[in-house]
């Protein structure tokens, strides 16, 4: 899954490139993350559109966390205030696409041994599905900005160190 993603990355890129239009690569980095998280911890293979309101709605959700933590009483008083209705339906959301990934690896007929989601889904200790399936945005929504941001780093300081740079391709041929 990984190398043909990240094959599938480098082309994408060698595209923009040619194009010579600006681009962001924090964002195509994100892209590939949630798209490798996904297909080999949850074999789940995530379309572009659950991809798009994956990233609205924790966006949502992490910007009404923040004020929530300086306003106590906002999420109490939720339902008058429309940013809080408004990040309570995108967690239902995120809610439910954890519940979909799940289910979607239930409906395999032959399921990888060892995965994530495998050890998520036959692990005894979770009380129910919603557990489940928090666990399973847990891991994705932790994982996948914090690799795609390290990576486009990376990529930068190897960009600006051209000696690092051919260190680097030494090291890996």
């Amino acid at each position: 899954v990984v190398d043909r993603k990240i094959d599938d990355f480098t082309k994408k890129l060698d595209i923009l490139a040619q194009s010579r239009e600006s681009f962001d690569l924090g964002e195509e980095f994100i892209d590939l993350t949630l798209s490798v998280i996904c297909e080999s911890a949850f074999e789940y293979p995530l379309s572009i559109e659950e991809k798009k309101k994956f990233l609205e709605d924790v966006d949502i959700v992490v910007k009404e966390v923040r004020c929530g933590m300086a306003v106590p009483l906002r999420w109490k008083f939720g339902a008058f205030i429309p940013n809080v209705r408004r990040a309570r339906k995108s967690g239902k959301s995120l809610l439910a696409l954890g519940m979909k990934i799940l289910e979607s690896y239930r409906q395999l007929k032959s399921p990888i041994k060892g995965t994530v989601v495998d050890l998520i889904a036959n692990n005894e200790n979770y009380k129910t599905d919603k557990e489940r399936a928090s666990d399973i945005l847990l891991l994705l929504f932790g994982g996948h900005d914090t690799t795609a941001y390290t990576l486009s780093w990376t990529l930068l300081a190897l960009a600006k160190n051209p000696e690092e740079q051919l260190k680097l391709q030494k090291e890996l041929n």
